[in-house]
């Protein structure tokens, strides 16, 4: 039975070698408010419509992250794995630990709102509640697959909108591990519910609407995953569960000076779930930024917020930590994580042929051309 355990923890451990793009580092900071503001290769997971406002040719040739809960928390249960106690020694000592590991990254192109890409993403959550008759919340997941979008403006500097499609391969999901099953399962066993594996076809749309005025207020809405995506195997094979469709709204304001823009932003997401609590499906946010640098703050269902860029011509560094909430509304249990984010980004004026790093996030005044 311990052997059966520590199987488990090994399995999440694998996590940390794979990828997670699934969230923008530069969100997270923000309360992950983030659907009305979006102007760049994020857009792909948030909002499409984004799309439209990449016109020239522009290339994130690598986008790498690295996150995690706490290092502590890591630590703990690395020392777990190697205890020589029993298996309800092992489980008293994750008693209301959280662990969550993830990693990976993504190369997008982009010509005139035309956008391809590939991508990866693992997210590994294992919680261990209830030290009487313990239940391991396990959800794991591995994605791998391509991209492809189109955002169009429809009335110049007012309307934009946007239809991405994914094919995605996805092994794992939701697995509660119960007492009973702790008991009766083999190694065996529970690695073939974590290797469900199948592949489905994902489309988002978007729309963004901006009015004119000094602080350019935003509304925009995003429809992922439409009809819900399924995933499909071999004849017999157990696949994943499917993607339940998401409705988000958010909103957003711009102020723009020579040297500093300020953009604060709302989402409220999960519109078509009414069991979820309101206060899980709210993000706000805060992004101030300067030519080199941005700072972030916000709140991300209920609880708060930070993050900051650092941009060296092609190189940019983002770091974020926020929290999420794990139990049935907010302040019930909070999960702080940490996460951090490598890009290697570049654009090409079709008129000129200059080579230029990508714009930040409002201020166009960065941009630095290099001559042919």
């Amino acid at each position: 039975m311990k052997k059966l355990f520590l199987f488990c923890i090994f399995l999440f451990s694998q996590s940390l070698l794979a990828a997670d793009i699934g969230l923008s580092t530069r969100a997270l900071g923000m309360g992950n408010a983030f659907t009305a503001i979006v102007n760049d290769t994020d857009s792909v997971f948030y909002n499409p419509a984004g799309l439209a406002k990449m016109k020239a040719f522009q290339w994130t040739l690598f986008d790498a992250a690295l996150g995690t809960n706490t290092y502590d928390s890591y630590q703990d249960y690395l020392d777990i794995a190697e205890d020589s106690s029993d298996i309800d020694g092992i489980i008293s000592g994750l008693y209301g630990s959280s662990v969550n590991v993830y990693a990976g990254g993504k190369s997008v192109i982009s010509f005139g709102g035309l956008t391809f890409g590939a991508y990866g993403l693992v997210d590994a959550v294992f919680d261990v509640h209830n030290p009487v008759f313990p239940n391991i919340d396990s959800n794991y997941r591995v994605d791998y697959g391509f991209l492809a979008g189109w955002g169009m403006n429809l009335i110049p500097e007012m309307l934009d909108i946007g239809l991405l499609g994914r094919r995605v391969t996805r092994t794992g999901g939701h697995i509660p591990i119960g007492v009973s099953t702790i008991a009766t399962l083999s190694s065996d066993a529970i690695q073939d519910e974590f290797s469900q594996t199948g592949t489905g076809y994902a489309f988002d749309w978007g729309a963004t609407l901006t009015f004119p005025g000094a602080l350019k207020p935003t509304i925009a809405f995003t429809w992922r995953d439409m009809g819900n995506t399924k995933y499909y195997g071999g004849l017999g094979q157990a696949t994943p569960a499917p993607t339940q469709q998401e409705h988000i709204l958010g909103l957003g304001l711009t102020f723009d000076t020579l040297l500093m823009s300020i953009k604060p932003a709302l989402d409220f997401r999960y519109l078509n779930d009414s069991d979820m609590q309101i206060g899980k499906k709210i993000g706000v946010g805060v992004e101030i930024s300067w030519p080199l640098i941005d700072v972030r703050a916000g709140l991300h269902q209920g609880y708060y917020a930070l993050g900051a860029s650092f941009d060296l011509w092609f190189f940019r560094v983002d770091a974020a930590t926020y929290g999420q909430e794990l139990g049935e509304y907010p302040g019930q249990l909070e999960d702080r994580r940490y996460m951090l984010q490598f890009s290697l980004d570049f654009g090409i004026d079709p008129g000129s042929f200059e080579l230029f790093d990508l714009e930040r996030p409002s201020i166009k005044s960065h941009n630095r051309k290099l001559r042919r």
